[in-house]
């Protein structure tokens, strides 16, 4: 823990791809003690969670059901850090106005974590969820760890603050430029291996984008992933 931000600070900030540093921000969340990390942002903030829209390793299940019950409304970890930069610590009291919501988190693991908010002079907001499924998050160790978790969630809203990802409340997902170029091609019928020879890419970090596109687009796989987008015009 002790090197844990010089290390991931030059990590990150030598990344330029979305998903290369959402990867290694969700490493970052492991190395901090969570099981998950979610990341949503305002690209037009106007103080309301209508224009939210995020992106998370959590189950995708869980996130499906979040957008289907249009939680973000209710949600009162967005409500927090849509008005304040003050750090929020999970806890069964700041979801008794949100039962439902809290149930559902709950039964999908989603059951402790720490909410923080980074608002810019540019009018900017974004939010950083690190959540894990056992052990409350206590002050003692949020105050251990407080300076790592501002440091992800700042270099988050640097490189990612702003951009397009899937509404939160339900709409169409957005897919990054290289995710929609992978789709593109396996509409032409080319294997990963394929893809990775014509972009000089690696078989692993095609599929890896394409894994993205699947989970974003809430497909079951890569054929349905293609189909849909093709679909919503986005091919």
């Amino acid at each position: 823990m002790k090197y844990w931000h010089k290390a991931h600070l030059c990590e990150l900030q030598a990344m330029s791809d979305d998903d290369e540093i959402l990867a290694a921000a969700y490493r970052s969340a492991h190395t901090l003690g969570f099981d998950y990390l979610g990341f949503a942002t305002t690209p037009d903030f106007n103080g309301s969670s209508s224009h939210m829209e995020g992106v998370s390793n959590m189950p995708a299940a869980w996130c499906e059901r979040y957008r289907q019950q249009g939680y973000v409304n209710s949600d009162p970890t967005v409500r927090h850090c849509l008005q304040s930069v003050v750090p929020l610590l999970w806890s069964d009291q700041l979801f008794a106005c949100a039962p439902a919501l809290h149930r559902e988190a709950w039964e999908h693991g989603m059951r402790h974590g720490v909410s923080l908010a980074i608002h810019d002079t540019g009018g900017r907001m974004s939010m950083v969820s690190l959540i894990r499924r056992d052990l409350p998050v206590t002050a003692d160790e949020f105050c251990l760890k407080a300076g790592d978790c501002l440091l992800l969630s700042n270099l988050l809203h640097e490189h990612l603050g702003g951009h397009p990802f899937k509404s939160l409340d339900g709409s169409l997902a957005h897919l990054s430029t290289r995710e929609l170029e992978m789709l593109r091609w396996s509409a032409q019928g080319k294997t990963a291996g394929d893809i990775g020879m014509i972009l000089s890419l690696s078989e692993r970090t095609v599929n890896f984008h394409i894994n993205n596109a699947v989970r974003k687009l809430g497909s079951s796989n890569k054929i349905t992933a293609v189909v849909h987008a093709a679909q919503a015009g986005m091919l």
